[in-house]
């Protein structure tokens, strides 16, 4: 997978989504943005996912609610819209951004976008940081809530979350309604704790 980081860098990304803020969404974003990185390096290492992965998935959890500027309703898809039509990643070799557009919108349950002109191994990293993206993002839901998590541990078949959260009992729930494809993609169930 080609380096995102060698035709952007962070500053780009950050202006992009202070472009597209609206209600302060760049703050959730943010939030899904570091609970990533932190999914990433509890798992990566058994996965064979490299540096250049985990830049990408910063970039698209930092990107993946832009749609928001549009409206709140289908934001996932016009966060994948934005992504291809911006100027600023016209810089992006195509492959590159149309994986950039896919990762960052499909955070929610539908799919959007196709993996055809994908290699198999390409597909699997598509989803793979795409499932990373929906579990990070549910674990920064409700937008206002403060989540943390405090520590991740890969037992077994399992990945066990401790998170300090005002209501631990709803972050399991939207973690769970979210974890289908990380499931299916790590063979790992995630267990919410407190």
């Amino acid at each position: 997978m080609l380096d995102i980081g060698n035709y952007l860098t962070l500053s780009d990304i950050i202006a992009i989504t202070q472009k597209y803020n609206i209600n302060d969404i760049s703050n959730h974003e943010k939030k899904v943005a570091f609970n990533s990185l932190e999914l990433f390096d509890a798992i990566s290492y058994k996965y064979h996912l490299e540096s250049e992965h985990r830049s990408l998935l910063f970039c698209c959890s930092l990107l993946h609610d832009i749609g928001y500027f549009i409206s709140k309703e289908d934001h996932q898809f016009h966060t994948f819209n934005l992504i291809l039509k911006e100027p600023v990643f016209n810089v992006l070799p195509e492959k590159l951004r149309v994986i950039l557009a896919l990762v960052s919108a499909n955070h929610g349950s539908t799919f959007i976008g196709s993996l055809e002109l994908f290699s198999a191994e390409e597909k699997s990293e598509i989803l793979y940081l795409t499932a990373l993206l929906r579990v990070s993002d549910a674990l920064a839901h409700p937008h206002k809530h403060q989540i943390n998590i405090k520590e991740i541990i890969m037992k077994n078949e399992y990945l066990l979350l401790y998170i300090k959260s005002i209501d631990t009992q709803a972050t399991s729930k939207k973690v769970n309604k979210k974890s289908t494809l990380f499931t299916d993609m790590f063979n790992l169930e995630i267990i919410v704790y407190s």
